[in-house]
């Protein structure tokens, strides 16, 4: 197949600065899009629809919105039994580290939510990337503290509990995590570096499901501190999508590896160019393509699809 684009928002309507888009497959094959704009003084939660055999998505609504606050870094979750979550920020000042995380679900495919609740209490906690959904139901949702140091809760019993993991952290600051599966019930976290020159992605790992993490040990993987985003493929190879680059976010690429992350060998740079491509997301649908949902410029939402096969035919390989 050939690589596509489209946008699930371009200029046109009122939204402002649009960013951090996060995308979940509905059980009927739809594409359920969400990011954060501004419409007027204060920023929301959007979202967009792209049903199987659509070409483009679905007018943009309003999914969730604090009057009078600014919400951002929404993340979407489909759990085992079809409720949809959405997890977000709510920014109380002038600065992200005055931030709560909330969640609200959707018992009807995302065409309406209930009211927000506070997730914890704790000042300066913010979502990035997705959760990850284990196969008993356990749900693993990374989340970090605006002024370093990044950590898991899990909860077993459908987010009735929420259970906090050991933090990750360094000396220079690590934020953003994203999680995904390896063998044998490992799991591997890479994390966004908060370096302001020459940075790296960092990684640690877990063998407990996401209680305990290794202490961070520093990749050769560029980050000009800018989020990424880490999936497992149905093939078994893990797919990341990242800027590689250490100053700029551009170029975005998509990068593979077949040995559980300790090599990214072949990288297709997805977008190139002197403007912003950032803070992927990544998903495989059940018909196997890989999609990636981003910002462009900060005005765009755009949506790129592809498949394993395209990138291992059309990406560089990296030494």
């Amino acid at each position: 197949m050939v690589l596509q684009k489209r946008y699930v928002y371009c200029p046109g309507g009122p939204l402002m600065d649009c960013h951090a888009a996060t995308l979940v497959e509905l059980a009927d094959g739809t594409l359920l899009c969400a990011w954060y704009a501004a419409e007027g003084p204060d920023t929301a939660i959007y979202g967009a629809r792209l049903a199987p055999g659509d070409r483009e998505w679905r007018e943009w609504n309003v999914l969730t919105d604090t009057p009078g606050f600014s919400d951002g870094n929404p993340v979407l979750l489909r759990d085992n039994h079809n409720r949809l979550w959405l997890f977000f920020v709510t920014r109380f000042g002038d600065r992200w580290d005055t931030c709560q995380v909330k969640f609200c679900h959707s018992l009807d495919a995302g065409q309406s939510w209930g009211d927000p609740y506070l997730l914890r209490a704790d000042w300066g906690w913010m979502t990035g990337c997705k959760p990850l959904l284990r196969p008993d139901g356990t749900i693993l949702l990374p989340l970090y503290a605006e002024r370093g140091g990044a950590f898991v809760l899990r909860t077993e019993d459908g987010g009735m509990h929420w259970e906090m993991s050991q933090v990750v952290q360094n000396r220079t600051g690590v934020i953003q995590p994203s999680i995904a599966p390896l063998s044998h019930g490992r799991l591997l976290m890479l994390l966004r570096t908060c370096e302001k020159a020459r940075g790296t992605i960092w990684q640690a790992f877990s063998g407990d499901d996401g209680r305990t993490w290794s202490n961070p040990e520093r990749t050769a993987l560029p980050n000009p501190g800018a989020r990424i985003d880490l999936i497992r493929l149905h093939s078994g190879r893990m797919a990341l999508a990242f800027n590689d680059s250490s100053e700029a976010r551009t170029p975005l690429t998509v990068a593979l590896s077949e040995d559980e992350g300790r090599t990214w060998p072949v990288r297709l740079d997805l977008e190139v160019g002197n403007r912003e491509y950032s803070y992927p997301t990544l998903l495989q649908t059940r018909d196997n393509l890989l999609h990636i949902v981003y910002t462009c410029y900060h005005t765009h939402i755009a949506h790129l699809t592809c498949d394993e096969a395209y990138i291992l035919a059309h990406g560089r390989i990296v030494p």
